[in-house]
């Protein structure tokens, strides 16, 4: 059962990247980046720098939402394993 929903997630997550970069090549959407802060770092003297990996638009926010989603589970999931105090012979006390 685990594995078909976690199959379930990664094609539809698969899918809604697909779907998302594809309707982004149609239309370009200016990012957070290019409207806000771009226009007070120019008014201020500071030109704004390129990003280590250039994504256009607020795909880069996107993948910075997507990764803290994927550090969530992976804590979350092994929380128990992170908090659990060890005993001198490498078993846990918690169960």
């Amino acid at each position: 059962m685990k594995k078909a929903s976690g199959a379930a997630f990664l094609i539809s997550l698969l899918f809604c990247l697909w779907f998302g970069m594809a309707y982004a090549a149609v239309e370009k959407w200016p990012g957070v980046d290019e409207t806000v802060v771009g226009k007070y770092a120019e008014e201020h003297g500071r030109p704004p720098k390129p990003h280590l990996i250039e994504l256009e638009g607020d795909a880069l926010l996107f993948a910075f939402l997507m990764a803290g989603v994927v550090g969530g589970f992976v804590i979350g999931y092994y929380y128990r394993d992170f908090t659990a105090k060890k005993s001198v012979t490498g078993e846990s006390d918690a169960g």
